[in-house]
Parts: C-alpha cells; structure tokens; sequence
C-alpha cells in the first residue's frame, strides 16, 4: 500500500515538472505572453490647423484601433468621419459647423485630447427673391421682379424691406421669400398716404428704429420719409427743395440723399452727397451739417473743417461712431460722436482704396461691410478686410441680421442674395 502511494506521489511530481517546462517554452516561444495593457492613447500632432468644412485632418499619436469603427474624432466636441485608421495614424473630414476647438479622440472609451483646430467658415450664397429681371411682381422668391433694388433693412421678426428704386416702391420679403408691396404706388412723386396710396422718387437708404418705423432717404424728392409698421407714410425731414438748408426738419434742404442710419441715441445721419457733407438731424427733429464743408475733397478734421468727396452711405455702430463710404475718395472715413472726422487705414483686401465703393453698414458687434467694385467687404473691428462676396452687379445695399448672415440687394441683377456661412 505505502509502495502504490509513493509511485503515486512521484507521478504526480513527474506531472507538475512537465508542466513547469512546457510553461517556460512557451514563454520563451512567444514573449508577449502574458498579454500587457495596450499603449496609451496619445495625439501628438495634426498635419493642418485650419480649415473649412470637409477638410481631411491626418491626426498622428498613439493607441488607436486598426478598426476604422472604434476610433471617434471631433472638432470642437463635434464629431468627423474618419476615413482611415492605423495604430498611429488617423484621418478624419472636418464636419459642418463645427466651429474653433480642440482636437479629440476616442478609442474603447478612452479620450485623448490634441491641439486646437481652427474653422474657416465657407460662404454659400443662394437667391431668395428675384428673378433677374426687371419688373415689378408680387410672387414667391425668383418668380417675383425687381427693378433697381438698393436699400435693404430687417427687423425683429425676420422680414426684410427693400427700396425698389425704379419702381418707386418699398417691398417686403417675408422669412419665407413671399414679396409684397408695402408701400409707394410706383408712380414717382412726393405724395403722404398708406401703402400703396403714397408716393416716392427713386427711394435710395433705408433704416429701422427699436419701434419698427422705416425711414427712406428719398433720393429724388430730397426728403426723408418715415413708413410706420402700418405703412403709413409722412415727410419726416426735409422741404423738398434742393439746397442745403439747416433749421427744423419741415424747413431743411437736402441734396439727393442717399444714405441714412440711426445712432443709439436716436439721432440720424444723412449722407448728403451733392452737397459733400453728413447731415444730422437729432432727437428734437433738428437738421444740422455734422461735418464736411462743401468742398470736394479728402481732409480729415472736426466738423465743418474736414472734407469728402461724393459721400453716398454712412453706418452707425454701437460705440456712437459714424462710417462713411467717401465714393470718389474711395475710402471709409469715421465720424466720432464729437464730429472728429479721420480716415481709416485697413489691412487685407482692399488695403489702401476701396474702388466703387457705395454702401456701408455696420453689425451689432461693430463689424463693418462694405460694397465696393462689385464685392462686399466685411472689415473688422482690428480694420482687417476679408472678401465676402465677389461677382456682384454694383451692389448697393446690404444688410446683417443676427445669425451673421448678409442679405444684398444686388441692384443691377435685380436680385436679393443671402450670404450664409457654413
């Protein structure tokens, strides 16, 4: 019995001893076994920093999966699409929209996270109404007519009111591209009425105030009209003579205006072209010559000392400060609100004239953009130029709404443009 215990002992020594060489063989024969923890997930660099939507990005690092599908990329915590994937290298399209943020990536639930990307956005532009030719009708989007369209405001609710020059009309584009008639007969004249009952002479600027009241630099007539939300016309400033005659709004004179905005104390600016001044007619209806003195020239200075050459538009921004589009100066001038009037020197496109230039407008964060040689400019609060749009047919108005997106009336396509940005 004792002797069947101890050959029972020995075998199963015999038995662990195998073992114990066959383990260290196979150690020998494959040194990963055991299995270590897989390499950290790292990004250490991006082959470009910046760019519009759909640009392929090549991430290099560390730790990504050769499985296209559990490697995740975003930009600016929006996700890509990755098209190709090795241990150390990933390339992923850039999505829509995505805006300026880091890089990251994720893999089997780790994250790792990179340097930033910029987004550029990319300008798309489309028709809303118009149809390219000359005409007057009241439809839906293309198949509605302009003639001439120049002046061009939105308000609260998103509705955009354009002064049809030609037609002698204001035209309402609702949000969904349906133009109506909103005011103006289309017989030209100086006749006061609502809607359709009164009259203008080649309406040229438009601007909004906080109540939703429409006023027209009525070119041809040489007044400013006012339109209420009902579209109830009046005379607002000016005798309808031809001058340049300072006093109450009833007694003032203008010269073809063709350029109106309001500053944040409720005062206006008149851009008096024939005359080669700014006018400003304040809160009390008082129409005075804020700066310019006739004389057609380029002089910086402070209220009548300072000089323009044929200035057709002029912006308000937030600050109280008035822009002008000086046209044969080919420059952007600025008016302080204490008539300090200077030239302003810009970087980029456009750098040292503005060719054509002939309509100006301003957004909330102080932005400006600018109609010049068949472009529109936006010229930012540092006066770095950037090229918005090219290719216009002399466009004449434009207008920013709160998304960032820029409406043109491109005046001699007979058109209304949107500029949105993707």
């Amino acid at each position: 019995m004792l002797h069947l215990n101890l050959k029972l002992i020995s075998s199963a020594i015999l038995l662990f001893v195998i073992a114990l060489l066959f383990s260290c063989s196979k150690n020998s024969e494959n040194p990963t076994w055991p299995k270590t923890d897989p390499p950290a997930l790292v990004i250490s660099s991006i082959n470009v920093n910046e760019g519009p939507f759909n640009t392929l990005v090549e991430i290099t690092g560390a730790g990504f999966s050769t499985t296209l599908a559990d490697n995740k990329v975003f930009f600016n915590d929006k996700e890509g699409f990755v098209k190709t994937a090795t241990e150390t290298t990933l390339t992923a399209n850039v999505p829509v929209g995505a805006g300026s943020g880091v890089i990251k990536v994720t893999v089997s639930g780790k994250t790792a996270t990179g340097p930033l990307f910029t987004y550029l956005l990319t300008p798309v532009t489309t028709t809303i109404a118009g149809s390219g030719t000359a005409g007057a009708n009241d439809a839906d989007g293309t198949l509605a007519s302009f003639n001439e369209p120049i002046g061009i405001v939105i308000d609260n609710d998103g509705n955009l009111y354009v002064a049809d020059a030609k037609n002698n009309k204001i035209r309402k584009i609702s949000p969904t591209g349906t133009v109506s008639t909103f005011a103006g007969s289309g017989t030209a004249g100086l006749v006061n009425g609502v809607g359709t009952a009164a009259c203008f002479n080649h309406p040229d600027a438009l601007t909004l105030d906080n109540a939703g009241n429409i006023y027209v630099a009525d070119e041809l007539n040489h007044v400013i009209r006012k339109i209420t939300p009902t579209a109830s016309v009046s005379t607002f400033a000016g005798s309808g003579t031809y001058g340049l005659t300072n006093g109450s709004s009833a007694l003032a004179a203008f010269k073809n205006p063709t350029g109106i905005t309001l500053d944040n104390s409720g005062n206006f600016y008149v851009a008096d072209p024939q005359n080669n001044v700014i006018r400003k007619i304040d809160n009390t209806g008082m129409v005075n010559t804020f700066a310019g003195n006739s004389i057609s020239a380029l002089t910086d200075g402070t209220g009548t000392t300072a000089s323009f050459n044929l200035p057709v538009s002029v912006a308000a921004d937030k600050n109280g400060n008035v822009f002008v589009a000086d046209l044969l100066n080919q420059r952007i001038r600025k008016i302080t609100s204490a008539g300090v009037v200077t030239t302003v020197t810009t970087t980029g496109v456009r750098i040292t004239s503005f060719d054509g230039i002939n309509a100006i407008t301003a957004d909330a964060t102080g932005n400006l953009y600018v109609s010049a040689n068949s472009s529109v400019i936006k010229v930012n609060t540092d006066n770095v130029t950037t090229l918005m749009a090219g290719g216009l047919a002399d466009a004449e108005g434009h207008v920013v709404d709160k998304s960032g997106n820029i409406f043109i009336a491109d005046t001699r396509n007979n058109k209304i443009l949107k500029i949105s940005f993707q």
